[in-house]
């Protein structure tokens, strides 16, 4: 219950036998009895994704980190890294699931925006008219913006990893 993931226990069907609170919060639940109510399968925005993952667990024990999406009960699409491994009988079946998801839908928001403002920055850089060059403590290259190829004739990549020369 102190955890901020989720973690949950459940059947290979898709029925949920315990979540804590984290769980219940992440998906936007009034409480278990609310979550127990549904299928964990019905959760996914791609319900096959948990049926490939299920398959996973039965087959190898277990899998980790992969990133799925799920709708919350007000239907917001989040994006989870999601871990699970099976709890086995003494014969070796799956008696039932354990899970933990941890809630990255705000770090994928934050990476997306960077990569669009290093887009930004990229293309600015690469249609600006003077020569931009980039050194490293070293005084050798890291960066040539292509405007090299108009003013000394050579390409960025001729210059990537030389030193710079008075």
């Amino acid at each position: 219950e102190s955890l901020r993931e989720g973690v949950f226990f459940g059947t290979t069907n898709g029925r949920i036998l315990d979540a804590n609170s984290a769980l219940i919060r992440l998906l936007g639940f009034d409480g278990k009895a609310d979550l127990q109510a549904r299928n964990l399968r019905d959760l996914y925005v791609h319900p096959g994704e948990r049926d490939v993952l299920v398959r996973e667990i039965e087959e190898k024990g277990s899998f980790r980190d992969r990133e799925i999406q799920l709708r919350r009960k007000d239907g917001q699409v989040i994006y989870c890294l999601a871990s699970g491994f099976a709890i086995r009988d003494t014969f070796g079946n799956v008696t039932r699931l354990q899970g933990t998801l941890v809630d990255i839908t705000e770090r994928r928001e934050i990476e997306r925006q960077l990569h669009q403002e290093q887009e930004f920055v990229r293309r600015l850089v690469a249609n600006f008219p003077d020569l931009i060059a980039v050194l490293d403590r070293n005084g050798r290259f890291t960066y040539v913006s292509p405007s090299v190829k108009d003013i000394l004739g050579g390409t960025p990549g001729q210059y990537l990893g030389e030193g710079f020369a008075v």
